[in-house]
């Protein structure tokens, strides 16, 4: 995971030296990397539903549990629920794991009721309720195995309060779920926030001066 104290430093270090973007202190900071947090999700997002490709990115996000059906097949998706990955998957009869064909919205209801391929104990079929709510048919079996993108926890810096000054403080943060090797991108979408359009290059030497000004201080 993108450690929040480093893309932090990175943006106070940025910040600085362009004398740009304004103070930003621990709470605006927060807010700018939940929502960077976010956007960078979104895009993984997007490009899974482009591509149906899954990607390390993606890694971080991907989680599966079991639902259980009521009578009528339907379930509640899990609170964390924010995009469907791959197929829900369940055990027929055969004792053989078998994908749902899960259907949009707008093909639902003939497809639901079509006698030339109708659902069956082999052959099931879902679709998305409002109210975040998903139904299966046939309703049995009554579990179903869901794979999806959960939503990413809230990054946060936490801290103490040294001399009245904010020093990080590990226990009270919360680390981004972004993958540590897209940090940068992190630090990107925070600095374009704030006004400072930066490159790569122009990233990658910040860096590499931060890395060298950590190595004189110690």
């Amino acid at each position: 995971m993108a450690n929040i104290d480093t893309v932090y430093r990175m943006v106070l270090n940025i910040s600085n030296k362009t004398q740009s973007g304004g103070i930003v202190g621990p709470a605006r900071f927060n807010d700018l990397a939940q929502a960077a947090q976010m956007d960078e999700f979104n895009a993984l997002v997007k490009q899974y539903e482009e591509t149906q490709v899954l990607t390390d990115a993606m890694n971080p996000f991907l989680t599966m549990t079991t639902l259980l059906l009521d009578p009528l097949g339907r379930a509640t998706l899990p609170a964390d629920y924010e995009h469907h990955v791959l197929s829900s998957s369940y055990y027929a009869p055969d004792g053989v794991m078998h994908d749902v064909d899960m259907l949009k919205t707008a093909q639902a209801p003939a497809a639901l009721a079509s006698e030339v391929r109708p659902p069956t104990d082999y052959f099931r079929k879902g679709r998305f309720l409002p109210s975040r709510r998903v139904q299966y048919v046939p309703a049995t079996p009554n579990t179903i195995e869901l794979t999806y993108f959960k939503r990413p926890a809230d990054p946060a810096w936490g801290y103490t309060l040294v001399n009245n000054r904010p020093v990080y403080s590990p226990s009270a943060s919360t680390q981004f779920t972004i993958p540590d090797f897209k940090y940068m991108e992190l630090v990107a979408r925070i600095c374009s926030y704030i006004g400072i359009n930066i490159r790569e290059p122009d990233l990658q030497q910040f860096a590499q001066m931060m890395k060298q000004e950590q190595a004189i201080q110690v």
